[in-house]
């Protein structure tokens, strides 16, 4: 049966194209036998014109009659009518792919990204929709929808306000957008990460670190704790560590910034691999270590020259020297207030060195905008520390004849958060947020600041969300080390709306563990 319809098909393509030459062989005679009826009728003319045979006004129609032949001999015997293909497409040619089962209509542009992947197209409700050709579906890839909450705000604006406000949004929005798609997509949808709650309602799993025996994953919290998972069959948190025991119990589960100064706020962690002690960068306390068997830190570093820390941030250790390196991130503005040293351009942030044999704290590099998480590479040559305000991964180096130098390593599309190297190579950064217009115009024109600093912060966060939210979400990126792309991390569909901003992913047994400042689950993704 399978012959029989292969020589069927053979023999019908066979008859098709035998009655394809045929059709032009027709018209290529049809158009020979025009032309000599035109060279006839031209003929007859001139011979009646020249005997007198006709009348002026007759003559005249012949003459007519003769130029219209002529004209048509013209443009049948044009050579590109029968060079240009004819694609005749019939009803059972195509495939009707209905755009969304919500019911939008008008795909009115179709495009495929560096890699191939697509088609995308915008369509009727304002989004921008992917096809998935090998699961046959198309998936909501972005949005441009504003938020009620923010219809709202413009609603209580004073008209000058509404219009300056919204030429300002736009133009962000506008400008915010990342076309870019030449690097390798990990693309993460509903489903396809397992959430996992925190204890007692607690928020902002900000760093995840694993003890040197491959237990954990670790996690600092919003109420001041380090929360240890227990994996299967037990699979539930257990508390670590605190910085305050005696206000443990009111501050257990507390999501409260403006408490955050009481109870702590534990950031960067790092275990000593020698030691088994944790370094913990808690934001109001300083650096604090926690013993092995302990469950309170003890201040290791809690001030500098007289001063306690406004904002310590990310840790790191060299396992040789011992030596710990954490980031102060600005000494002007406390955690709670993140978001003016984004916008201000704040540059008092620095890098430090504690050096436990001498006990003692130094000043690495200053001047710096916001910075943020470490990561020593596997060599122990450098570090990397991310700057957040300016978009920038910078390279410390400690050894090679650089050292006690600083670099550029990569300009980055958004806000770096914390980094982490990855097994694979290369490193994880997480991603705040996309590094929007509004920052870079707030450091340029004052008056734009005064504005947005006069707005309450959740307002500022929100605005900035709005901001970001277009285009492809990604919230992390695998760098190698001379700071290339690897891997782009993005979330499509409703999970968008659960990692609107990642601090860390960190890597390990072919599962990415995500964490997020603001959310009140640690994520985890098997690769």
């Amino acid at each position: 049966m399978i012959w029989w319809n292969i020589m069927s098909r053979s023999k019908c393509d066979k008859a098709i194209n035998h009655i394809s030459t045929l059709h032009k062989q027709i018209r290529s005679r049809s158009r020979v036998a025009i032309s000599l009826i035109a060279v006839t009728i031209s003929l007859i003319a001139v011979i009646h014109i020249g005997s007198g045979l006709l009348v002026p006004m007759k003559a005249r129609l012949v003459v007519l009659a003769a130029a219209v032949a002529a004209a048509a001999l013209l443009v049948s015997l044009d050579p590109r009518s029968d060079d240009v293909p004819v694609l005749e497409i019939w009803e059972r040619d195509v495939e009707l792919i209905t755009v969304d089962a919500g019911g939008a209509v008008g795909p009115e542009s179709v495009a495929f990204d560096g890699d191939g992947d697509g088609p995308y197209t915008g369509v009727s409700d304002g989004r921008v929709l992917k096809w998935l050709p090998l699961e046959r579906r198309w998936v909501e890839h972005s949005s441009a929808v504003i938020e009620p909450h923010l219809l709202a705000y413009l609603a209580t604006m004073s008209t000058t306000a509404k219009l300056l406000a919204l030429a300002v949004f736009a133009a962000a929005a506008i400008l915010s957008l990342d076309s870019r798609s030449d690097v390798r997509q990990l693309e993460i949808r509903d489903g396809d990460v397992e959430l996992i709650p925190l204890l007692d309602g607690a928020a902002g799993p900000e760093s995840i670190v694993f003890g040197d025996a491959g237990e954990g994953p670790y996690t600092s919290v919003s109420d001041g704790r380090v929360l240890k998972w227990l994996p299967p069959p037990e699979r539930r948190w257990v508390e670590h560590s605190c910085s305050v025991p005696e206000l443990l119990d009111s501050c257990r589960g507390s999501k409260d910034t403006k408490r955050e100064q009481e109870c702590g706020r534990p950031l960067g962690l790092k275990f000593n691999s020698k030691t088994g002690e944790l370094y913990v960068a808690d934001a109001y306390l300083g650096l604090r270590v926690v013993s092995p068997g302990e469950n309170v830190s003890r201040p290791l570093v809690p001030k500098w020259t007289e001063s306690p820390f406004s904002f310590s941030n990310g840790v790191e250790i060299d396992h040789e020297t011992g030596v710990i390196y954490f980031t102060e991130t600005s000494t002007r503005f406390q955690r709670r207030e993140f978001l003016n040293i984004v916008i201000t351009g704040d540059n008092t942030g620095r890098l430090l060195k504690y050096d436990p044999k001498e006990n003692k704290v130094e000043v690495l590099v200053d001047g710096l905008c916001f910075p943020n998480g470490l990561a020593m590479s596997n060599d122990g040559s450098y570090l990397l520390l991310a700057e957040t305000t300016t978009g920038k991964i910078l390279r410390y180096w400690i050894k090679t004849p650089k050292a006690s130098t600083i670099e550029e390593v990569v300009q980055l599309p958004g806000f770096p958060d914390n980094i982490k190297m990855s097994p694979r190579g290369g490193f994880w950064v997480g991603l705040h947020a996309k590094r929007g217009k509004i920052a870079e115009w707030s450091i340029s024109y004052p008056w734009l600041r005064k504005v947005i600093l006069k707005l309450p912060a959740q307002r500022i966060q929100r605005i900035t969300s709005f901001l970001t939210g277009f285009g492809r979400q990604v919230i992390a990126l695998r760098l190698s080390e001379d700071g290339k792309t690897i891997e782009a991390m993005s979330v499509h569909g409703d999970v968008r709306k659960l990692f609107k901003s990642i601090s860390e992913v960190e890597e390990k047994n072919g599962n990415l563990w995500i964490g997020s400042v603001l959310s009140p689950f640690l994520g985890l993704y098997r690769i």
